[in-house]
């Protein structure tokens, strides 16, 4: 799963409207919502440390270390990774798969096979992505480019192999299985080490919630905040 875009989120919450209700000394929610819909609606609950969201952009549950209202942190101005290691539980969790990023990750940690000459590498790289090779017989019968270059053919199967995996991959359980089914497939450069985590992205909803947090601020701010009990 891709980042959403920070322009496209903002685009999303352009005509929302924040609503602050102060429950007691230790709790508020805040509501951010377009009105008359609840499409891409965000609920915060603020208690002690905690923030709970809830609404039509999934659950979550974040545990700070200071105290959470709708205007702590200079109207949540914190960095995403530092908000994300909040994290409690989520929808999707605290990281998701993205195959581009995986195939990217894969494709730079290859790079040094090409002995430092990136046309080689560009291309070789390129037409793997736009093939199906999921076995020796596949890798056998396409004429990849540069192959001669290459003095052991496991480095280049292992490569092949991994790459469309990733591409081809829903979920980093699914490349793992299909990697660990594949018979063709040998672990000689302990890639379980360095590959395992390729594709691994923040979930991003976390994002979303921070910038809705940093939208809702700075639209209370500019005006008389109005407070429900």
């Amino acid at each position: 799963m891709a980042g959403y875009g920070i322009d496209n989120i903002k685009e999303w919450f352009k005509n929302h409207v924040a609503e602050l209700r102060v429950l007691d000394d230790d709790a508020q929610v805040l509501i951010w919502k377009q009105p008359g819909t609840r499409m891409c609606e965000i609920d915060f609950v603020f208690y002690k440390n905690m923030v709970y969201i809830t609404g039509d952009m999934r659950d979550a549950v974040f545990n700070t270390t200071w105290r959470t209202s709708w205007d702590c942190n200079n109207g949540w101005r914190i960095g995403l990774y530092y908000f994300a290691e909040k994290l409690s539980c989520a929808k999707y969790g605290k990281y998701t798969w993205d195959s581009k990023e995986a195939v990217k990750y894969l494709a730079g940690e290859y790079r040094q096979e090409f002995g430092g000459n990136d046309d080689e590498y560009i291309e070789t790289i390129s037409y793997i992505k736009d093939q199906h090779i999921e076995d020796v017989y596949d890798f056998e019968m396409i004429e990849i480019p540069h192959k001669e270059k290459f003095d052991d053919d496991s480095v280049l199967l292992q490569m092949c192999l991994a790459i469309n995996y990733a591409n081809e991959s829903s979920s980093s359980e699914e490349f793992a299985q299909n990697i660990n089914l594949c018979s063709d497939f040998e672990d000689f450069n302990d890639f379980w080490e360095w590959g395992y985590s390729c594709g691994r992205v923040l979930n991003p909803d976390i994002e979303v919630y921070l910038i809705a947090l940093q939208m809702a601020y700075d639209q209370l701010s500019n005006k008389e905040v109005n407070v429900n009990d």
